[in-house]
């Protein structure tokens, strides 16, 4: 009954030209009308961080991980001797960042390579040097930022570009 008397006092339907027994049919009449109770739902994120990092990459990209720390650090040693990346000052980091872009630009497509592979490493938060979960986001943050303010991200696509080419 209270169903039929909603029918009639909507709006949409109450001066149309329809019978009222084919009203029924039209169910999108019924203006704060629901079968379903509302459900509370929380829009949050359940997954752990590592959950989602390895959601992000497939199981057969795990190797590569230790292959971009491999390319990062081999470069890095050549100009920093006795240093981390972590203990380096904001300084240091755009400066080896902007090495890193250099690096981007060689004729040599393996040096290319593994100067892509050394960014990504960096991106990733230069987890080697990192003891926690916590800290492996700080630096991935941190890194990103940096990466973004000295034109990574315009080089990487540059030289995507090329490799379609």
């Amino acid at each position: 009954l209270d169903l039929q008397q909603s029918e009639m006092n909507c709006e949409c339907c109450r001066d149309s030209c329809f019978p009222e027994n084919a009203l029924t049919e039209f169910s999108f009449c019924f203006q704060g009308y629901s079968e379903s109770p509302d459900l509370e739902f929380e829009y949050a994120d359940t997954d752990k961080w590592a959950a989602e990092l390895s959601e992000l990459y497939s199981y057969t990209e795990g190797p590569e991980f230790l292959l971009n720390r491999k390319c990062f650090e081999e470069d890095f040693r050549i100009h920093v001797r006795d240093k981390r990346w972590t203990e380096l000052d904001k300084n240091q980091h755009r400066t080896h960042a902007m090495r890193l872009l250099d690096g981007l630009e060689v004729t040599a497509r393996e040096k290319r390579l593994r100067v892509a592979r050394a960014i990504l490493y960096v991106a990733q938060g230069t987890f080697g040097e990192c003891s926690s979960e916590a800290e492996v986001q700080a630096w991935m943050r941190y890194n990103i930022f940096l990466l973004l303010e000295v034109g990574t991200f315009n080089a990487l696509v540059e030289l995507l570009n090329m490799e379609i080419e």
